[in-house]
């Protein structure tokens, strides 16, 4: 837990210390006892970073060592706002045509970051000195090698949807199938898949889907989510069902009367992903035309209510069960090792004892595999039995949720301060997006995260390298491939972003405001902001905020479909 409030400050830290640096350049015409203020506050909290490098690996810091850490985040914080401010007003300056002018008004913003500064070293020594008189932390850690660029381990596309060896689908595909096959061919069937998260409901109604699609006349996949926008939702169906949007504002009414009328003739078969709430249900159903053609839905939900309120006519419920042993232990093998049955022999009795706290659930053996797929922990007994003990001594008497709670937490927890920020940022898209590479790439360039010499390596190749290691170690899934195999793009598992929101909103790292992240206090000024709104209710929200010290500003309404204006 502290360990992922650490990252957050370490975020901050790298675009700060380059930007510190680049304060000293000529072209700021700083005195030399600014300069000398800036060099001094640049050492200090490069030694401060290194030091809260060494608290990622923590489970609990004592009260004081927050308290430091909280300090050292404020600063850093201030420091960048302040660098921020006067570059931007010495450019502003440099625009008057007036020479006598521009030269007062430098001087001006000059004066008053040299004070600015004065102020922030002062607080520097301050938490220097507390650091040094109560022994905070230890000692610093060297700075960390440079390392080769990560590709997507190949051992992956043996366990993605669209691969033929998918384990244990077979079954539940075979009985999904059954289910939307029987009684009333003719009559519209729902079958909902329920059970809780990371179980693979996706995943099989996905299956069934590509299985049986061939005989219907139009199929759709939608994402619901906690926060449905049933416009979005709606105009999504409609397009992939092949139906034409209607002109002008898309109102639910309005893009309902379309779906019954482009479906009133069609045999469709439309798959409703991760519902959460009657309500939702009951707004989707109204385009669910009844024709007599055979139609199908499948709908996946973690809550029974809602799966009985969707089946509650010509419906079934199908409760999806965890993997059996032998699907387990090859599922956990085929991800580790290649092939599969290469684990040696002193590793099996370990690797039994770890599947039996996964308890069958597909999330949770694959995030711990993941962790063991790594050059470091392949063949390493003494990283399998960390593993297992920290399974056993977190998941005593926990239930399924408490589970993927520990096994995220593990997860993350043996992740590079890097890669904590860049699975930290992910927390600004809306649940269950898919969102694109490139452009995720560019956001975490852009945001500083790798302003470091990297050796040999730019910017974008450290992003894109950071991004392959996510999805090898099962932070983030695939989404989209091109036709030679290469990621276009990613989805962030919803127990994966409800772990990950948590984290940076406590830290102030990001702020989202949607219906259930609302304004709080504490959380009005933003320095990362994703608006998620429905409709125009955003106007009043941004009132209340202070956005004078926001970094991006990530707005996701309906009128643009899912896709966000960044600020």
């Amino acid at each position: 837990m502290e360990g992922v409030m650490v990252s957050a400050v370490t975020g901050v830290m790298r675009p700060l210390l380059a930007k510190l640096g680049t304060m000293l350049e000529e072209k700021y015409r700083l005195s030399r006892g600014v300069k000398d203020d800036i060099s001094f506050s640049r050492d200090e909290m490069r030694i401060m970073n290194a030091l809260l490098v060494n608290l990622t690996g923590m489970e609990e810091l004592n009260p004081q060592d927050k308290e430091w850490r909280d300090m050292v985040r404020d600063i850093a914080y201030d420091m960048e706002d302040c660098t921020d401010v006067f570059a931007h007003a010495i450019d502003e300056a440099s625009n008057n045509t007036c020479c006598c002018m521009r030269w007062l008004e430098k001087l001006k913003v000059r004066l008053s970051f040299a004070g600015e500064m004065k102020t922030l070293k002062a607080r520097v020594v301050d938490v220097s000195d507390r650091r040094r008189r109560y022994e905070i932390l230890g000692e610093p850690t060297g700075r960390q090698p440079t390392r080769a660029l990560v590709a997507v381990d190949p051992r992956l596309w043996a366990l993605y949807p669209d691969a033929p060896g998918l384990v244990g689908i077979d079954g539940p595909k075979e009985k999904l199938a059954e289910l939307l096959g029987k009684g009333n061919t003719q009559q519209l069937k729902v079958v909902s898949v329920v059970g809780f998260g990371g179980m693979g409901k996706t995943t099989l109604a996905n299956q069934v889907r590509d299985k049986i699609k061939s005989q219907f006349d139009c199929t759709a996949f939608v994402s619901v989510s906690q926060i449905p926008n049933m416009a979005m939702i709606l105009s999504g169906m409609l397009l992939e069902v092949g139906g034409t949007l209607p002109s002008g504002p898309n109102d639910d009414r309005l893009l309902i009367d379309c779906l019954r009328e482009h479906l009133k003739n069609k045999r469709y078969l439309i798959v409703i992903d991760d519902l959460w709430t009657t309500e939702a249900w009951n707004t989707i159903s109204c385009s669910l035309v009844e024709n007599d053609c055979g139609s199908r839905v499948i709908t996946t939900t973690r809550i029974e209510a809602v799966a009985q309120a969707c089946c509650s006519s010509h419906g079934s419920v199908y409760k999806i069960k965890p993997l059996n042993d032998i699907d387990s232990r090859t599922l956990f093998h085929r991800r580790i090792f290649h092939p599969e049955d290469a684990c040696p022999e002193e590793l099996k009795n370990v690797s039994d004892e770890i599947l039996k706290k996964c308890a069958g659930v597909p999330l949770a053996i694959l995030s711990v595999a993941s962790i063991l797929a790594s050059p470091e922990g392949v063949k390493s007994k003494e990283t399998w039995e960390k593993v297992k003990n920290y399974l056993g001594f977190q998941l005593e008497g926990n239930p399924a949720l408490g589970l993927m709670k520990h096994v995220l937490n593990l997860s993350f927890s043996e992740l590079s301060p890097d890669l904590k920020t860049c699975m930290l940022y992910l927390g600004i898209f809306p649940e269950d997006g898919e969102i694109c590479k490139d452009d995720l790439v560019k956001r975490w360039v852009v945001e500083g995260f790798f302003t470091e010499d990297y050796g040999p390596y730019g910017p974008e190749e450290i992003a894109e390298s950071h991004f392959n290691e996510l999805i090898n170690r099962n932070m983030i899934q695939i989404g989209k491939l091109d036709e030679c195999g290469h990621v276009l793009s990613c989805r962030v598992h919803d127990l994966m972003l409800e772990f990950i929101i948590v984290k940076s909103t406590d830290e102030n790292f990001i702020t989202i405001i949607n219906d259930v992240h609302g304004t709080k206090k504490g959380h009005l000024e933003a320095r990362r902001l994703s608006l998620q709104v429905r409709n125009s209710e955003y106007s009043q929200v941004l009132a209340d905020m202070d956005l004078a010290k926001a970094r991006s500003c990530n707005f996701w309404g309906p009128c643009e479909l899912g896709q966000p204006a960044t600020v």
